[in-house]
């Protein structure tokens, strides 16, 4: 009905808006960085630029540990409403999402102090990975920043975690509390740490985004306390057929005066009995963290693969290409926020066998996609291309050329980047994990074949390792590496998620049985 589609769409808005909203805080603070660490020198920026390349290697690749938590979460709750319509002495599947929320804060955790180790231990290493040699003068500098800022990996990937599990429980706003706590301390932080008493410069910096990731997760910790709807680990239940204390016969009869051993191996019998519950939900956990890490390292691959093309054709193409990607990942954000409501709610739905109302929900959210991505596409066709040449390469004329070239290619491109994101955010939300990550592997594999031979073009046939003078690589260049295999990217990334979602036998939203 008309008025159960305006519904639909309110509700996609109302979870899209605050991650959106939260989505640019996130540039805001790298902004932040850069526009205070500017104030330092050339030097400070050339030094800042391979730590946040390497951060963003790190963190991207566990960052599917917020999605997958959405997504179970959210479906692991719908499950549970529709088997207390049925029972309402049954909880199991309230307990699954609060067992979900627990492991996945504790992987969370886990990998992010593995993260911070390393980066501790072989930061130096890491950063010569990232074209910082032992002898560069930049790298004391860099090595600064990264060891301060990496103790805040377990805060960073801890809010992933806990933002997973606030939208699963379909709270976006939470998350935007959290996002605006870290950039207003950040924004305070910087040029106390970085220009005050302590002149800390870098490090400062540094120093001031671990600050603010570390306030981000207090707050995430005080609003879970606050939520009664909210809850982490097994709740108390007695009976409930996921209750760890049912599945020990041996804990039941502990009593108080009871010796020391007996109460030490009652302990052990309800632990044992609890891993022996939760494992299936950490395992499941642990498939769908490892579907999408694997999908995000080969999305990761084949932009490293277009960036390092780029710059093998000259410093202007690459120079090019670092705009366009800049612009392509601002739209990209924006289009990202309908995605994630797609997420919640056909999580929501699927979880509780409402496959016509997930249906419904989906082609509501095509809709909204579909005009974000065709507004996006106009405004930067008829707005942002003409002008950004001359304002993001001010003196640079071969610069100013590509981008001519590859701004509207990449406005032609946003229509399709919006109904992409779309249609996995569905398939995220209906648990298609192994299906995301084939067909990421199948478009990176098209694309990189794409991407390899414009560069040879790019260069006369001469090789990927020739380098071009400057300005002589024709349309095959920059311009050919977005308009070709980045678009060959994005094609097959929605035929391969459309023929997935449109699929009625067997794809996630196929008619329920009677």
């Amino acid at each position: 009905s008309t008025s159960g589609e305006r519904g639909d769409a309110r509700e996609i808005l109302g979870l899209a808006l605050p991650v959106l909203a939260s989505g640019i805080v996130d540039p805001f603070l790298s902004m932040v960085d850069t526009a205070y660490c500017g104030r330092l020198g050339t030097a400070a920026l050339a030094s800042l630029g391979p730590c946040v390349s390497l951060f963003h290697l790190s963190f991207n690749c566990f960052g599917s540990i917020r999605s997958t938590t959405t997504a179970l979460i959210s479906s692991a709750l719908a499950q549970s409403d529709a088997d207390f319509e049925r029972d309402p002495k049954n909880a199991e599947g309230k307990a699954a999402a609060a067992e979900m929320g627990l492991q996945s804060l504790v992987l969370a955790g886990v990998t992010g102090v593995a993260i911070s180790g390393l980066l501790l231990c072989k930061g130096d290493a890491a950063l010569s990975l990232m074209g910082l040699p032992p002898g560069s003068p930049l790298l004391p500098a860099a090595s600064n920043y990264l060891k301060v800022r990496a103790v805040a990996s377990p805060a960073f990937l801890s809010i992933m975690a806990m933002e997973g599990v606030f939208r699963g429980h379909g709270d976006t706003r939470a998350p935007l509390l959290a996002s605006l706590s870290a950039a207003l301390a950040n924004l305070v932080l910087d040029p106390l740490l970085m220009f005050g008493p302590l002149h800390l410069g870098l490090a400062g910096a540094a120093a001031a985004t671990a600050a603010a990731q570390y306030l981000a997760a207090l707050v995430y910790v005080l609003m879970l306390r606050r939520r009664r709807d909210i809850r982490l680990g097994f709740a108390d239940r007695a009976g409930s057929a996921q209750d760890p204390a049912a599945l020990a016969p041996t804990a039941a009869p502990a009593a108080p005066a009871a010796p020391g051993s007996l109460r030490a191996a009652s302990r052990v019998a309800v632990w044992r009995a609890r891993w022996l519950s939760a494992r299936p939900i950490f395992w499941t956990i642990l498939s769908a963290n490892a579907s999408l890490l694997f999908r995000t390292l080969a999305l990761m691959l084949c932009w490293a693969l277009a960036s390092s093309t780029a710059t093998r054709l000259g410093a202007a193409h690459a120079a090019a290409h670092q705009v366009t990607l800049s612009i392509w990942l601002a739209y990209a954000m924006i289009c990202e926020a309908p995605a994630v409501a797609g997420q919640i709610l056909s999580a929501r739905y699927l979880g509780s066998g409402q496959a016509d109302r997930a249906a419904r929900v989906t082609v509501q959210l095509l809709g909204v996609c579909a005009a974000v991505g065709l507004g996006l596409g106009l405004g930067l066709m008829f707005g942002l291309a003409p002008a950004a040449p001359g304002l993001m390469a001010p003196g640079q004329p071969e610069v100013q050329v590509l981008l001519q070239g590859t701004l509207p290619v990449i406005a032609a491109q946003a229509p399709l980047v919006a109904l992409t994101l779309a249609l996995e955010g569905v398939l995220i939300g209906a648990k298609e994990f192994k299906w995301l990550l084939g067909s990421m592997a199948i478009a990176t594999a098209a694309a990189a074949h794409g991407l390899v031979e414009t560069g040879k073009l790019s260069v006369g046939g001469g090789g990927a390792g020739l380098l071009v003078e400057e300005g002589t690589a024709g349309a095959a260049g920059v311009v050919g590496l977005w308009r070709g295999g980045l678009t060959t990217f994005f094609i097959l990334r929605f035929v391969l998620a459309a023929l997935r979602v449109a699929d009625r036998k067997r794809g996630p939203l196929r008619a329920q049985q009677p």
